[in-house]
């Protein structure tokens, strides 16, 4: 499981992650406003990666999903609204990510 985020402070989302004991993520990835998602993703996944998953609130996720051929799944308690996210053309849309299940 890695989290792909495009906040500016990597040093805030490593303490945001802390705080809320997410600890289960095999890498985390900060743009820093630095680097696109689609590159850092594509740096760091294992060569062999086949096929993944991206869950986002917003439509340049899924449209990083799409391009990394993953399957898509937009939440709506994000930043997006349904309507700008359905016309991203997501595999699933969800309201919450704890919602989401293979």
């Amino acid at each position: 499981l890695y989290l792909c985020t495009s906040r500016q402070n990597k040093n805030k989302v490593l303490s945001q992650i802390k705080n809320f004991k997410l600890n289960y993520f095999k890498k985390i990835l900060v743009t820093e406003q630095k680097n696109s998602k689609i590159d850092l993703l594509r740096t760091y996944l294992p060569k062999n990666y086949d096929k993944g998953w991206i869950i986002g609130d917003t439509d340049y996720d899924i449209k990083v999903g799409k391009k990394l051929n993953f399957f898509t799944c937009a939440v709506l308690n994000g930043f997006h609204n349904e309507e700008v996210l359905q016309n991203s053309n997501p595999d699933r849309i969800i309201d919450s990510v704890n919602l989401f299940e293979l």
